[in-house]
């Protein structure tokens, strides 16, 4: 089930046109479509992260009843070797021999191998769980990294200079010619205070 889930996790992006993980790459250039598409691909993982929370939630049920034929098959051969144990190969019986006998015998094994493999599934299944809350936390800074380049692109960031305007020139100029005269100014202070010297 874990396997399904996070391979249904890359179909559903492969079916947008989208290749693995390329779903939290931001394309500076379509912010717009990239917004847009932000609350579609927050619900898809969602979605899928609701899945395999109940996936376990499943398995976990799944678990407790396997818990439960494993007790009963326990406990229906513990009766079965004290009524009769002979059966069983014993003349007398003793607590160990039974707990081993138990052990051993095939309906226990089969009950606990059962519950064994449901418990691996389970692991799988919070792994699915891991992973989708992994994307999920993507996707919520992938909206923060777009809110971001937005205020960016509000501001010019991404704006080139422009030099070698009429406006750029003149403003140049005056302040060439503003920076002149001052030095021209301090210039002749400096004359006239030397003179007088």
């Amino acid at each position: 089930m874990a396997k399904e889930i996070i391979s249904r996790f890359y179909e559903d992006y492969q079916k947008l046109g989208l290749s693995d993980l390329n779903v939290f790459f931001i394309d500076e250039n379509l912010l717009d479509k990239e917004n847009v598409n932000q609350p579609k691909f927050c619900f898809e993982i969602a979605a899928l992260l609701a899945d395999a929370k109940r996936a376990v939630e499943e398995q976990k049920g799944e678990i407790d009843v396997l818990k439960s034929k494993v007790e009963e098959a326990e406990s229906e051969l513990d009766l079965a070797i004290r009524k009769n144990p002979k059966m069983f190969g014993f003349e007398k019986t003793t607590e160990n021999g039974i707990k081993a006998t138990i052990l051993i015998h095939p309906t226990y094994k089969n009950a606990k191998d059962k519950l064994t493999e449901a418990q691996a599934r389970l692991i799988e299944l919070k792994h699915a769980v891991d992973i989708c809350e992994g994307a999920m936390k993507a996707i919520d800074h992938r909206k923060a990294g777009i809110e971001g380049l937005i205020y960016l692109h509000g501001q010019n960031y991404f704006s080139t200079p422009r030099t070698g305007t009429p406006l750029s020139e003149e403003v140049l100029d005056e302040a060439r010619t503003k920076r002149m005269k001052n030095s021209r100014k301090v210039e002749q202070n400096q004359e006239i205070e030397n003179f007088e010297d």
